[in-house]
């Protein structure tokens, strides 16, 4: 079975604003592991007041990271070990450190190891990706929300809650693009449903629309508007970039008035917040289309996953 998180992604409209971002750095730093049962998945130096804008160039740096499996790597789960700095402008700076590798290392620790009965009987090359995007998508929940995903309990309960699926974090305050990443990562059934014709089709045929459903989660939350959606309808920093959705919206509409839709659009695009003014149910547009919006996401993921 194929990993479908590459074209997950590109249904999401990520592909454009993940070719841009900055490859995450190798450091100088050799990490030993002895351990002969766990290989290391783990971010160090996050910090609980991170702004909107560093969790997601650290999320997108993460995915990008991540995103595919290397030729010659597809029999065993890589290791993640990431260190998260600010520079003396206050600039995120992200470090892969190198592991070496004393022995072949099996699995990933348990808040990050996908349950035994989700891939069991599967080929070792699908066991192998759907192992490490699994990891990423409990990296990233960790990078969102803070505290590692069902703190405080001890790894056999972790590994339970995991098997009873139900019990899986509700991400609803998160972005919905953010959403969407960590449910494919977590269920590769759930990224293809996010691929099915019916989606990709919608994207195509409504793509303002779609852009201000999948940020609608934002909006709610008065958090920094979804970036990757706005740049792959062609909101830019320096305004719409011709020939694209946001150009041909602005033909439109001639004179753009301050405080419409699209002018907080654009505002977010270089740098702005999104104002919650005038906006506030665009995500009902979603769960009205028939796909998934953020108030059903978790059902959706629940419903279809293994």
């Amino acid at each position: 079975m194929q990993d479908p998180f590459n074209k997950v992604l590109t249904t999401l409209g990520a592909d454009q604003v993940l070719q841009n971002t900055a490859p995450i750095l190798t450091a100088a730093i050799h990490v030993a592991n002895n351990n002969t049962l766990e290989v290391p998945c783990r971010i160090q130096g996050l910090q609980p007041n991170m702004s909107a804008a560093d969790k997601q160039e650290l999320a997108l740096k993460l995915i990008k990271y991540i995103r595919t499996t290397p030729l010659g790597a597809a029999t065993r789960i890589r290791p993640i070990s990431l260190r998260v700095t600010w520079d003396v402008n206050g600039r995120l700076q992200v470090r892969a450190e190198p592991i070496h590798m004393l022995v072949n290392a099996a699995v990933y620790p348990a808040r990050y190891r996908i349950p035994r009965s989700m891939i069991s009987g599967l080929p070792l090359e699908e066991r192998v990706w759907r192992s490490e995007k699994f990891a990423l998508g409990t990296l990233l929940y960790e990078v969102y929300t803070g505290p590692r995903i069902f703190d405080g309990q001890s790894d056999v309960e972790v590994q339970d809650q995991y098997r009873r699926g139900a019990t899986f974090p509700n991400l609803e305050s998160l972005p919905a693009f953010i959403q969407c990443v960590i449910y494919a990562c977590w269920s590769a059934e759930f990224g293809r449903y996010l691929s099915l014709d019916k989606f990709t089709q919608y994207i195509e045929d409504n793509p303002v629309r779609f852009a201000l459903q999948v940020t609608g989660a934002v909006v709610s939350t008065a958090a920094v508007i979804a970036v990757p959606i706005l740049g792959a309808i062609g909101f830019s920093a320096i305004g719409p970039v011709a020939g694209s959705v946001a150009a041909g919206w602005q033909a439109s509409i001639g004179i753009v008035e301050a405080g419409s839709l699209f002018a907080l659009c654009q505002s977010a695009a270089m740098g702005g917040a999104l104002a919650t003014t005038g906006v506030s149910g665009v995500a009902a547009a979603l769960a009205a289309s028939g796909l998934p919006s953020p108030s059903n996401l978790r059902d959706t993921f629940i419903r279809i996953m293994p």
